[in-house]
């Protein structure tokens, strides 16, 4: 998608793409570069899977995605299933 501070083109749309064709997405895991501010060049890719995959619920995947959210931002997730399961 880019960095923490840019978005490549179309970035978005491409998540509104995925949203659309599929109903029962609860959470996205985007890619994201490093890259030089001044020459644009991107110094390192970070993409964690090398396909859209889709993973069955439970304990081992939620430690799964916790942990690529911790080190990145950009999880996108669908807060009407998340308050679902929201505790105080």
């Amino acid at each position: 998608m880019g960095d923490d501070d840019l978005l490549y083109p179309d970035a978005l749309s491409k998540i509104v793409s995925v949203l659309e064709k599929y109903d029962n997405i609860g959470v996205i895991i985007r890619s994201w570069v490093l890259m030089d501010r001044e020459t644009n060049e991107i110094k390192e890719r970070f993409i964690y899977f090398d396909r859209d995959r889709f993973f069955k619920a439970g304990k081992e995947i939620i430690i799964t995605f916790f942990r690529r959210s911790v080190f990145i931002s950009g999880l996108v997730i669908n807060r009407l299933e998340a308050l679902k399961y929201a505790t105080a």
